[in-house]
């Protein structure tokens, strides 16, 4: 995000706080009533807190774009869509959970199938049941089940995001279904604990796939070191994505004329694709990626061209000649 806002000439303030849902409500407050308000406010969703920021926001007159979160279901007809009820509410960007959880089964059910087992048994551990991205990920898996008949989904549980509950809740269902060839899960962190209780368990992982969701740094570490097989990810590119959107909107090209909604597809990173991404991920700085060629302001293109965020692009402008010893 800072690396997009440096390249578009956006001057970007970052506030942290901890994972407190009331400390960060406290927090876009603090912004919304700031004596010199921003010109545009991107947050995050929080369930049962996001009404009354939206709200706030356009009793001040606040431009905003919610980012990195869905709205709950049971609150998504009291919120609508933006600039229904909240006409200063410009955008909506976040993960395609619901793809990403169907891909990931697919992946997993593709692996186990080249490696010679036809109708692979599957174990799946999700996230915390009142997460959005939870439930969505699961009905991602779910209904691919229902496409894949050779695939057999044996239980599916819920732990904590952090994996802390993971090794007893895979480590039972392990044990009730001795014949598990996939461990889908639901984020890095519980597929990393799964992936060492089934080690512990059967003393090796062979004929067993894992993976999981985030690209988080312990995700893509464990793919390197074969700890599992894949992590799907990419979406903190929602925030440079945003700051393209709301720079276009600032000089006069409303990104609404194509959607106020936009989904983000992720990314599978496995061994064998994981050399495309390390240096560019390595990269703190994204120095070698320009976020303006994503704009359309002073391009000569058609109004009616489509916004693509895509990881192909920006791996493109990373890429390197092939060298040999």
């Amino acid at each position: 995000m800072k690396a997009a806002a440096r390249d578009l000439n956006i001057e970007l303030k970052v506030v942290y706080t901890d994972a407190n849902r009331f400390t960060y409500t406290a927090a876009v407050m603090e912004e919304i009533n700031a004596d010199i308000p921003p010109d545009f406010l991107v947050y995050i969703f929080l369930r049962g807190q996001g009404a009354a920021l939206l709200s706030a926001a356009e009793q001040k007159g606040l431009r905003s774009f919610l980012i990195n979160s869905s709205v709950p279901v049971e609150e998504r007809e009291e919120i609508g869509l933006p600039r229904e009820k909240y006409p200063h509410w410009l955008g909506h960007m976040y993960a395609d959970d619901v793809k990403v959880g169907y891909d990931l089964a697919e992946h997993l059910f593709q692996l186990a199938r080249r490696n010679g087992i036809a109708n692979p048994e599957m174990i799946a551990v999700g996230g915390v049941k009142d997460s959005s991205a939870t439930l969505d990920r699961d009905e991602g898996l779910l209904t691919y089940l229902q496409q894949q008949p050779a695939l057999n989904l044996n239980q599916l549980v819920h732990a904590s995001w952090t994996g802390a509950t993971t090794p007893r809740k895979a480590g039972g269902l392990l044990k009730r279904y001795a014949n598990t060839h996939i461990i889908w899960a639901a984020n890095d962190s519980i597929a990393i604990q799964a992936s060492i209780t089934a080690n512990e368990l059967r003393g090796t992982r062979e004929n067993i796939w894992v993976g999981g969701v985030d690209w988080s740094a312990a995700g893509i570490a464990a793919v390197k070191d074969g700890l599992i097989d894949v992590t799907y990810g990419g979406h903190f590119l929602e925030g440079a994505s945003v700051m393209v959107l709301l720079h276009d909107f600032y000089h006069g090209h409303d990104f609404g004329d194509q959607s106020l909604v936009f989904k983000t597809t992720l990314q599978a990173i496995t061994l064998d694709n994981y050399h495309q991404f390390e240096a560019l991920l390595s990269d703190q700085t994204w120095s070698g990626v320009d976020f303006a060629q994503f704009s359309k302001i002073g391009k000569d293109l058609d109004d009616d061209q489509d916004y693509s965020f895509d990881w192909q692009t920006i791996l493109s402008q990373r890429s390197t000649p092939a060298t040999t010893d």
